[in-house]
């Protein structure tokens, strides 16, 4: 359990017997259901009108953009996510890809 953590030395987490709760199946099976979600909510978002998948699942990280040729994609997207997070039920980030960086 140790590189779950870093190189630093061991902590005390309540998450590890949550962890060993399951036991490896119970634990491939959370992750599989993970990945799962995660190209199910891709996909649904890429066939809204506007959105664009840009690049499919890897493990829980889809990425996709709102375009809008009179605003601008990078403003239509924060517009989107903005509205995301306000309601609460899920959280969307934003990165420029170009840039390398997070906005």
């Amino acid at each position: 359990m140790r590189q779950l953590y870093g190189p630093g030395p061991a902590v005390a987490s309540p998450y590890v017997p949550a962890m060993r709760s399951p036991g490896r199946s119970g634990i491939t099976q959370i992750i599989d259901d993970c990945c799962d979600r995660t190209r199910r909510l891709t996909a649904a978002i890429g066939a809204l009108p506007g959105a664009e998948v840009l690049h499919e699942p890897q493990i829980n990280q889809g990425v996709a953009r709102f375009t809008d040729p009179s605003s601008g994609h990078d403003s239509r997207t924060d517009r989107v996510i903005a509205r995301i997070q306000h309601d609460g039920r899920a959280w969307f980030g934003a990165n420029d890809l170009r840039r390398g960086t997070r906005r």
